[in-house]
């Protein structure tokens, strides 16, 4: 009766607890569209890389994100936060012999950090929806 009692516990012990660092890889959205795709990468040495594409409107995010518990929380990279945006916008501004110019547009770029993503076994799933300009996503992603 030990012998099984140990056999049981142990089989249940493995099943139950998953590898907790083992989330690394790319996610591919389940959302389904013509030439639309969310990917994101999130890479061992804690960056990631978020892509996103809706025919013409597309663009990549890179930056870093820490877990809890079975919480992501990213954080866009300086090249890609309103910081860098508005530094190269005065600097195209300034630099700009015609005065006559109305505006320079600047592309849309998601802040990854205005939500949290869920971390479940083979699936990443935003908890607010990510407002990629084109698109909004609110899918989750599984890891191939």
């Amino acid at each position: 009766m030990k012998y099984l009692l140990s056999i049981f516990l142990i089989f249940c012990f493995s099943f139950s607890k998953k590898e907790a660092n083992n989330f690394y890889g790319k996610y591919y959205s389940i959302a389904k569209g013509f030439e639309r795709s969310s990917v994101m990468e999130l890479k061992e040495n804690g960056e990631f890389a978020y892509e996103y594409k809706l025919s013409g409107c597309q663009g990549i995010v890179e930056g870093t994100y820490s877990t809890s518990k079975n919480r992501i929380k990213f954080k866009n990279g300086f090249r890609y936060s309103k910081e860098y945006e508005t530094f190269i916008l005065d600097s195209l501004n300034n630099s700009s012999a015609d005065t006559t110019s109305v505006d320079i547009g600047f592309p849309f770029i998601p802040d990854m950090s205005l939500t949290d993503w869920k971390i479940s076994s083979n699936t990443i799933t935003p908890i607010k929806k990510v407002d990629c300009g084109c698109f909004i996503e609110k899918s989750r992603h599984i890891k191939r």
